[in-house]
């Protein structure tokens, strides 16, 4: 496996043959898939970031990540927007590695806290139930 620091609009852009089975797994189908390039393009010029997981030269995982401060404390914090792994490549380390990856680059460009959102009885949410985090809230949503 190959992992590849990249911008956030590379992250997203690349990864793209990938969104459609990580928006069913995610339980989203009933919305459709509208990314907006130029806000992932206005990201590129903060502490955000991706990384594409290659196998061979196929995208088989990506993870996009922002890194801003956050509004009631001030305090850099990083928050996955998306992180998604091929699932035939999964119980082989690849999501562990990338999660840790996400974290170790987000402190580097100053983050204090990582907030992963993901939703519950995911394997993502699998791996976080072996590590050492706090869930924090509990987000509601309504469709309008």
């Amino acid at each position: 496996m190959r992992y590849e620091l990249v911008t956030p609009l590379e992250g997203i852009t690349k990864s793209q043959p990938l969104h459609e089975a990580h928006w069913a797994e995610a339980g989203l189908p009933e919305l459709d898939i509208n990314l907006d390039l130029e806000t992932y393009a206005v990201l590129c010029d903060s502490e955000s970031f991706g990384i594409l997981v290659y196998d061979e030269s196929e995208v088989i995982g990506y993870a996009v990540i922002f890194v801003s401060t956050e509004t009631h404390t001030q305090m850099p914090i990083a928050y996955n927007d998306a992180i998604y792994v091929k699932p035939e490549y999964r119980s082989r380390g690849v999501g562990g590695r990338l999660i840790l990856m996400c974290e170790q680059i987000a402190k580097e460009r100053g983050a204090k806290r990582f907030q992963w959102a993901c939703k519950e009885g995911l394997a993502m949410a699998k791996i976080f139930e072996r590590r050492p985090v706090t869930q924090k809230q509990v987000v509601y949503e309504r469709i309008l």
